[in-house]
């Protein structure tokens, strides 16, 4: 892609995000503010992250090419300094929102559960975790503050394993992984998870749940550029 056609918004992508967003805070919300115990109109909204997974691969597909337009043009290149950039743009993007949102969570945990000075400090360092994006890396026992935002960590680690071969390999990546990865990543969580998509901190063996989750969506979008 050209770089005018590649920063031009899409605005049926956009009032998609919009929708699936919508769909997700009524998940989130229905059980203790919509609809009571009782009535779940929207038990399965946890779907609309898979889209925000296979937006952010389809992408980072159009992204990648300025990279390796770089990559062929400078004999200084490094493909790990440029991984390091496109994740720190991602992170300097998400950080003021994520960090204001994180803030209003632990407060309103701290006072609503009453927390001792201890158990504040606890939860202030366990929060770490989820304001640096690694929540979904797999350390066990962490407590979640603002748990809902679990997929941007997922998000930022998956790309952080894919995007240096999409760089170094972009037809391959393209044409034989990514159709062939997310298959196998989605075969395996077909017939793997009885409880479809949710726990996304459940540990599988080798990942979270949720990770596998976010690379099967990355892949798929580049599966759908």
């Amino acid at each position: 892609l050209k770089g005018a056609q590649s920063r031009r918004r899409n605005s049926t992508i956009d009032l998609m995000k919009f929708l699936f967003a919508l769909l997700i805070v009524c998940f989130h919300g229905q059980k203790n503010l919509l609809l009571g115990d009782g009535l779940h109109f929207f038990i399965n909204g946890r779907i609309g992250v898979e889209f925000f997974f296979i937006v952010s691969g389809y992408l980072m597909v159009c992204s990648s090419g300025r990279y390796i337009r770089a990559m062929e043009s400078s004999k200084d290149f490094s493909i790990w300094q440029n991984t390091i950039d496109f994740i720190k743009h991602k992170i300097v993007g998400l950080s003021p929102n994520v960090f204001l949102a994180w803030i209003l969570a632990f407060t309103v945990v701290v006072i609503g559960q009453e927390c001792t000075a201890m158990q504040v400090l606890r939860k202030f360092l366990a929060g770490l975790f989820e304001c640096f994006f690694i929540a979904r890396a797999g350390f066990r026992g962490i407590p979640s503050i603002n748990g809902a935002t679990w997929y941007l960590s997922a998000m930022l680690i998956g790309m952080s394993i894919l995007f240096p071969l999409l760089v170094k390999k972009r037809d391959f990546y393209i044409h034989w992984f990514a159709p062939l990865g997310s298959l196998l990543l989605y075969g395996f969580m077909s017939s793997s998870w009885d409880n479809g998509m949710a726990g996304s901190t459940m540990f599988t063996g080798f990942a979270t749940k949720g990770l596998l989750r976010a690379l099967g969506g990355l892949l798929l979008g580049a599966v759908c550029y």
